[in-house]
């Protein structure tokens, strides 16, 4: 905070006000089924941070609180223990924590200093002749609202910095070790870098892409001021988790869901940014097959893997918790599979010898991070993720057992799912939940 103190939960949480009849009602609706509104209640985020505490004590989650829990966090509500008594633990990013920023810092891990807005006469009150006059004195005299409100930074990729870049906070490496890198990646590649400014692409472009309000009454007013009639930029930043909308019972849950799923395969269209983002799957998988195989003898292929769409690497954030593999499997003409890999074992794991894009973190013994307990965090022996613009490639060598009838069919799909098994079994022990699975592509 710019005061450096706490400040009430009201004063930065609150964004029912936003939404008010009249004021920002679509966005506040966008906002309510967005992962930015329940980056508090995320399940996955309450197991870490519960475990971290237990082995580390309350403050050590203070940076992770500044991006999943800023409003508790910042009104001084840190301890996991109060779980949904926390004020604001179901308001995580709240509209006043990305829109009162006054200044961010690219280093990321929850660097940025937040204003504390100024009130309108009335501004806490709930009263309807209350909400008359606040809402009247907004209007007429805007200048503090938009003063407190200024737009100047969320409209900039760098806004996004502070929350979506990270680097170890918990570990005992001796500089930082970057675990989420979103920000970067975006800035040192071909989204940001192409020579043509035109081709060039911020993030608010695609993860914000216009959307339209059903009617005069619910567009947003500023948006209707500059022009841009019923259309504003969407606020449900559909991204990579197609499973705790329907955990938690979010807004709109069942269509967050299915805007995620379509944004993972890459069959949104964005009419704005159409000229310049490809058409088809975010990240197309192509086989290259041998031109011919014997029975008997040593058969081999390979699958690439393209990111032609994502701003930053695939996959993104959290690389040990993700899982995205492919899966690969050869017939012959009468059906029966003469090879495969990447299939799921009957307790969800994947097949060992799967083609995983993941990153593989370890503790001081070597041995590997999977259940996402920073504390023993200490460095990467291993990291696969494809920069956008770049392909990645893996070649399968397998013997083609005897008695073969060909012709062959060789078929792989790229398969993405939010989190690894061993780390659902330990967010929610004994009861073997796993996360839905969505296919991005596949030859």
């Amino acid at each position: 905070m710019e005061s450096g103190q706490p400040v009430s939960p009201r004063v930065i949480g609150n964004s029912q006000a936003c939404g008010a009849p009249g004021c920002h009602s679509a966005i506040y609706e966008d906002w309510r089924a967005s992962a930015h509104r329940w980056s508090e209640e995320d399940q996955f985020f309450q197991a870490v941070r519960s475990a971290t505490t237990e082995v580390q004590g309350t403050h050590s989650t203070e940076k992770c609180g500044g991006c999943h829990a800023p409003v508790s966090m910042l009104s001084g509500y840190k301890d996991p223990i109060l779980g949904k008594n926390t004020p604001g633990h179901l308001e995580g990013d709240s509209c006043i924590v990305c829109h009162a920023v006054r200044r961010v810092d690219k280093r990321g891990i929850g660097s940025y200093v937040l204003g504390v807005p100024k009130p309108y006469l009335y501004e806490y009150r709930s009263a309807p002749a209350a909400t008359l006059v606040n809402h009247f004195l907004i209007r007429v005299y805007p200048a503090q609202h938009n003063r407190d409100y200024d737009l100047k930074i969320a409209r900039q990729a760098k806004s996004c910095a502070p929350c979506h870049k990270e680097f170890d906070m918990v570990g005992k490496y001796p500089r930082p070790l970057q675990v989420e890198t979103q920000y970067d990646d975006w800035k040192h590649n071909q989204w940001n870098t192409d020579p043509d400014p035109a081709k060039r692409l911020r993030c608010q472009q695609c993860h914000m892409y216009y959307q339209k309000a059903p009617s005069v009454a619910l567009a947003d007013p500023y948006d209707l001021k500059t022009g841009l009639g019923l259309k504003h930029r969407n606020h449900w930043f559909a991204a990579g988790n197609q499973w705790m909308p329907d955990l938690i019972d979010s807004p709109d849950a069942k269509a967050q869901t299915e805007r995620v799923n379509e944004w993972l395969q890459g069959k949104k269209y964005i009419p704005e940014i159409a000229n310049v983002w490809p058409e088809g799957p975010v990240l197309p998988i192509r086989i290259v097959p041998p031109q011919t195989l014997r029975p008997g003898q040593k058969a081999e292929f390979r699958t690439v893997i393209s990111n032609n769409k994502a701003g930053h690497s695939f996959p993104t954030g959290p690389l040990d918790l993700i899982r995205a593999w492919v899966e690969a499997r050869v017939s012959d003409s009468t059906g029966r599979v003469v090879f495969h890999s990447g299939e799921l074992m009957p307790d969800d794991h994947l097949e060992p010898g799967t083609f995983v894009l993941k990153a593989e973190g370890v503790n001081a013994e070597g041995q590997e991070i999977v259940r996402h307990d920073l504390w023993h965090y200490v460095g990467a022996k291993w990291k696969r993720a494809i920069f956008p613009g770049y392909s990645d490639m893996y070649e399968y060598k397998f013997k083609l057992p005897r008695g073969t009838q060909g012709p062959l069919t060789i078929s792989a799909r790229l398969r993405y799912r939010k989190a690894n098994q061993y780390f659902m079994d330990f967010a929610f022990p004994g009861k073997h939940l796993h996360t839905p699975i969505t296919d991005l592509s596949s030859d």
